[in-house]
C-alpha cells in the first residue's frame, strides 16, 4: 500500500472528487480527515447528497481510518482546529488536498452577479486554499516532510454556460459558440 500510515487532510470529500480522492487513498491505506463544511446528511445547492459521514462509513466499510471534521475552510480559526485534531488524532500531516470550492456564482451569468454574490467564492475556493496551506505548513516543516495538492477547475479557461446563456446563444442566427 503506496500511503500506509500516511495522515491525507482532503477539504470538500463529502461528495464528487474530493469523496473519490479520500476513498483511493484509504484504499491505498492513509489515514484520512475529512476536512468539509457538511457533516450531517444534507442536499447541496446542487440537489446532490452531501455527508461527509457517509464518506466516512465507507472508508470504514473498507477497513480504512478516517475522521471527519466540519470545517468550513473559509474561516482560519476552523482550519486550524481541523488540523490541530488531526495532529492529536494522527501525530502528524503528510498531504493536503486543497479541493473544496464554492461555485455558487457559476449558476447565474455574470451579468446578473453583484460583487457580494462572490464573496462566498473568492473566501472559499481562493482564502480557503491559502487557509489550508498556512494551517499545516508549519507541522510539515517540523517534520520535514510534506506535500500539498491544490486542485482547480477549467472553468476559468471555459467557463460555464449557464442554461440562460445557452438559450440566448441558441436563439441567434448561425453558429452557436
Amino acid at each position: 500500500m503506496r500511503f500506509e500510515g500516511k495522515a491525507v487532510i482532503v477539504t470538500g470529500s463529502s461528495r464528487g472528487i474530493g469523496k473519490a480522492i479520500a476513498i483511493a487513498f484509504a484504499r491505498e491505506g492513509a489515514h484520512l480527515v475529512l476536512a468539509d463544511i457538511s457533516i450531517e446528511k444534507s442536499v447541496s445547492p446542487y440537489g446532490l447528497p452531501d455527508a461527509e459521514r457517509d464518506t466516512a462509513e465507507e472508508i470504514r466499510a473498507l477497513g480504512g481510518i478516517s475522521l471527519p471534521i466540519k470545517t468550513d475552510i473559509s474561516h482560519l480559526s476552523d482550519v486550524e482546529e481541523m488540523v490541530r485534531r488531526a495532529i492529536q488524532e494522527f501525530g502528524r500531516i503528510d498531504i493536503l488536498v486543497n479541493n473544496a470550492a464554492y461555485t455558487e456564482v457559476g449558476l447565474k451569468p455574470f451579468h446578473e452577479t453583484k460583487p457580494q454574490d462572490w464573496d462566498g467564492e473568492i473566501n472559499t475556493t481562493f482564502r480557503g486554499t491559502l487557509n489550508c496551506c498556512w494551517a499545516v505548513l508549519p507541522q510539515m516543516m517540523r517534520q520535514q516532510y510534506g506535500r500539498i495538492i491544490n486542485i482547480t477547475t477549467a472553468g476559468g479557461q471555459d467557463g460555464l454556460a449557464t442554461p440562460v446563456v445557452i438559450r440566448r446563444l441558441k436563439s441567434r442566427s448561425g453558429p452557436v459558440l
